[in-house]
């Protein structure tokens, strides 16, 4: 089994890209119940992204959290996923 995390940067929430097959909607009340438990704990978790040209992000798990925090730097483990790949992942992780 590959490993497919390279790193863990701490990046600016401007430098995320949500992406554009994200199909998850979260509810008001899962909004608020976030924002209150990070408001609470903190941010104890990494978001989950790729590089694009550019040098910005593609997230793909973590886009609520970077929704909430759009001025903060977020924790993001960096994953070299190729596109197809990416979608295969964003289709199996739903932690919320």
């Amino acid at each position: 089994i590959r490993d497919r995390v390279r790193k863990l940067l701490r990046l600016p929430a401007a430098k995320l890209r949500p992406h554009p097959r994200n199909w998850r909607v979260h509810p008001p009340a899962q909004r608020e119940h976030l924002a209150a438990a990070l408001r609470e704990i903190g941010l104890a978790d990494a978001l989950l992204v790729r590089p694009l040209p550019g040098g910005q992000y593609e997230i793909l798990d973590g886009h609520l959290r970077a929704d909430l925090l759009p001025d903060q730097l977020i924790p993001c483990l960096v994953l070299d996923l190729d596109e197809s790949e990416s979608l295969t992942l964003l289709a199996t992780l739903d932690p919320l």
